[in-house]
C-alpha cells in the first residue's frame, strides 16, 4: 500500500495543479525598500524593476496593474511610509472584493523582538502596519510576498481568511541579507522550468517550490550554513510550512492562484458546455476536500480506493477542459 501511496500522491500533485478555477483579476503593488549601501540600493531596484517587466511583458498584465514603489523615485512613486499609505487609500477605491491584491515587499527587514519592519527611506513600516493597510482594501483575496530579511514575523501579523503569506525566513531572528528574492524572480522568468504540472501557467505554490529548491541547492554549492528558510503560509492561518505539499491547505491554497492575470471572460460569452463542465469541477473538488476530512477515520485501502477514483474523474474532466480552452487562447493571442 505504501507503494501506491506514493504514486497516487503525485499523480494527484499533477491532477489538482491543474484545477483552474474561475479567477480574479490581480493587482500588484511592488515595493522596494531602502537599500542603504549602493550595491544593495542597485540589486532592489533592479529586482523590482524586472519584477514588474515580467508580469507585463511575460505573464499578461496592463501596466497600470502592476504599481511599483521605490528607492530611487521621485515624487509619491519613492517607497516612502506616507506614499504608501496614500497608495493603499486610493487602492481602496479601485480594488474590487473579487479582485486579487498581490504584495511583493524587497529590501532590508528588521525585527525588535515584537515587530518585524521593512526598512523604508524615512520611517519604516512594520508587519502591524501593513496588516492595517491590507484589511482597509475591500478585496477578499490577498497574496504576500516579503522577500526580505526577518520577514518571518510577518507570518501571524499579515494571516487571516483569503490570504497567502511568502516569508523569506522563518522568524523574525534570521536577519542576514536573504537571496530568496533572485530564485523566486528565476521561477518567474524560467516558467518552463518552474512549472510543476507542464499546463503552461505558474502558480504561487510551483514558484515557491522552485524558488526554495534552487536557494537551497544554492547554499549547498557555496558551502555556506543556510541563514534563510522560507515558508509559505496558504491557507491565512499563521502557520507556515517550507515544504507545501496538495495534501494540506497551505499547498492546495497556494496551487491554485496563478501568477499569470486572469483572462476576463464575460459568463454571457461562455458557452454551457463549459459552464457544466465548471460545475462538475467545483463538485468534484468539493468531494476531494470531504474524503480528505473523513482519512484519519478510514481504513487506508478504502481511502486511496476512493481517492484514486476521484483522480481519474477530475484528470479527465481537466482534458476536456483544456480541450474547449485552447481555440479561445489561440483567438486571445490572435487578437493582441
Amino acid at each position: 500500500m505504501n507503494r501506491n501511496k506514493t504514486i497516487w500522491q503525485s499523480a494527484a500533485l499533477a491532477v489538482l495543479l491543474f484545477v483552474v478555477p474561475l479567477e480574479a483579476k490581480n493587482v500588484v503593488v511592488i515595493i522596494a525598500g531602502q537599500g542603504g549601501l549602493q550595491e544593495y540600493q542597485e540589486q532592489f531596484l533592479e529586482q523590482a524593476t524586472t519584477l514588474r517587466e515580467l508580469l507585463i511583458n511575460e505573464y499578461g498584465y496592463a501596466a497600470h496593474d502592476v504599481i511599483l514603489l521605490h528607492e530611487a523615485a521621485e515624487g509619491n512613486r519613492m517607497s516612502r511610509a506616507d506614499n504608501i499609505r496614500l497608495l493603499f487609500q486610493n487602492l481602496r477605491s479601485r480594488l474590487t472584493p473579487t479582485d486579487r491584491f498581490i504584495l511583493v515587499l524587497i529590501g532590508h527587514g528588521s525585527f525588535d523582538g515584537t515587530f518585524g519592519k521593512l526598512n523604508l527611506p524615512g520611517p519604516d513600516l512594520s508587519d502591524a502596519d501593513f496588516a492595517d493597510l491590507i484589511e482597509s482594501l475591500p478585496t477578499r483575496q490577498v497574496v504576500v510576498i516579503n522577500t526580505s530579511s526577518a520577514s518571518g514575523s510577518f507570518l501571524q501579523k499579515l494571516a487571516g481568511p483569503g490570504r497567502t503569506i511568502i516569508t523569506a525566513t522563518r522568524s523574525g531572528l534570521e536577519r542576514n541579507a536573504t537571496h530568496f528574492a533572485e530564485f523566486w524572480l528565476q521561477a518567474l522568468a524560467q516558467k518552463e522550468n518552474a512549472d510543476l504540472n507542464k499546463d503552461g501557467r505558474l502558480s504561487v505554490l510551483e514558484s515557491f517550490v522552485f524558488a526554495r529548491d534552487q536557494l537551497v541547492r544554492w547554499y549547498e554549492e557555496q558551502r555556506r550554513l543556510r541563514g534563510e528558510h522560507p515558508l509559505l503560509d496558504g491557507n491565512g492561518d499563521g502557520k507556515g510550512t517550507e515544504t507545501p505539499d496538495l495534501f494540506t491547505e497551505d499547498g492546495r491554497y497556494a496551487g491554485r492562484i496563478f501568477i499569470e492575470q486572469a483572462q476576463q471572460t464575460d459568463p454571457a460569452e461562455a458557452d454551457q458546455g463549459t459552464l457544466a463542465l465548471d460545475r462538475r469541477q467545483k463538485q468534484i473538488l468539493e468531494k476531494v476536500q470531504r474524503l480528505q476530512a473523513r482519512k484519519d477515520s478510514m481504513p487506508e485501502d478504502q481511502y486511496y480506493k476512493e481517492f484514486e477514483k476521484l483522480m481519474l474523474e477530475l484528470a479527465k474532466l481537466n482534458q476536456r477542459k483544456a480541450g474547449r480552452a485552447a481555440p479561445q487562447k489561440q483567438r486571445l493571442q490572435q487578437e493582441k
